[in-house]
């Protein structure tokens, strides 16, 4: 005769160890698929390997051109809400927050 406790911990641990096993090897499988695919989509030449580099430079090039633009613009903005601001405090205009009130 079995122990109840035995079994109720059984009831817990094996389907744990059989799921852990199944991951680990779904891992396995994913590893080798995912590795073959890299090795069959890798460039097969040195001069494929460059234009990608040189592309990826051009990218480069471009993404830090529209981060300088973008601060620009943002720097802009940051200058005219201080000056609409500024004009409204020395008008006596209430700003939005103490108009919200009324």
């Amino acid at each position: 005769m079995q122990d109840p406790q035995v079994i109720q911990i059984l009831q817990i641990v094996a389907p744990t160890v059989i799921a852990v096993v199944f991951i680990i090897a779904a891992a396995a499988v994913a590893d080798s698929w995912f590795g073959k695919r890299a090795k069959r989509l890798a460039p097969q030449d040195a001069a494929a390997q460059a234009r990608i580099e040189e592309r990826l430079n051009q990218l480069t090039t471009a993404v830090d051109a529209i981060a300088v633009e973008v601060e620009r613009i943002s720097e802009g903005q940051r200058f005219t809400t201080k000056l609409l601001a500024d004009n409204a405090a020395a008008s006596g205009v209430p700003a939005i927050s103490d108009r919200a009130g009324t």
